[in-house]
Formats: structure tokens, sequence, C-alpha cells
């Protein structure tokens, strides 16, 4: 007996590993990690971010995204053309 939907897991794997993968070429392309990637551009599209921080090197990692750090137009569109990036 099934709820009458299918889903595809394998496809949603595929499309997260991509995103991932497309956020760690990012980091590594602007020398930020790929947490300070995905807050900078939930920033940069003006939505507030609260972040979790369960040590002090992770709460100063974070924090260092407000000086004046910024992903480029590409890099912005690179991560607003990721498939599945909502599931991050």
């Amino acid at each position: 007996e099934t709820l009458g939907f299918e889903i595809d897991l394998t496809e949603r794997v595929k499309n997260l590993s991509v995103a991932q993968m497309q956020l760690v070429e990012i980091a590594k392309a602007t020398d930020l990690s790929t947490a300070q990637v995905v807050l900078l551009w939930n920033l940069q599209h003006g939505v507030a971010v609260v972040t979790k921080c369960t040590s002090e090197d992770h709460l100063m990692q974070a924090s260092t995204i407000f000086c004046g750090k910024s992903l480029s137009s590409k890099h912005m569109k690179m991560v607003d053309e990721t498939p599945y990036l909502r599931y991050i």
C-alpha cells in the first residue's frame, strides 16, 4: 500500500550533491567556508539570518561575514541557480 506519491530519493540526493559541490567550489574561490557562503547569500538577498553556533570558533567564523565581505554577482547567480539548495 502506498500513500499515493513516490519520492525519487536518488534524484534528490544527486541534486543535493551538485548543490554541495557548487558551494564548495564557491567557498574555495572566495576563501570562505561553505557556511559563510550560505550566510552571505541569504544576507545579500535581504534574508535575516540567525545562526546557532556551538563553539566559539564557529561564532567567530560566522561573524566575519559582517566585515565587508560579499559574494560577487557571478557567485550569487551560481547559488541562485543551484538545484535543491533549499534542502541544505
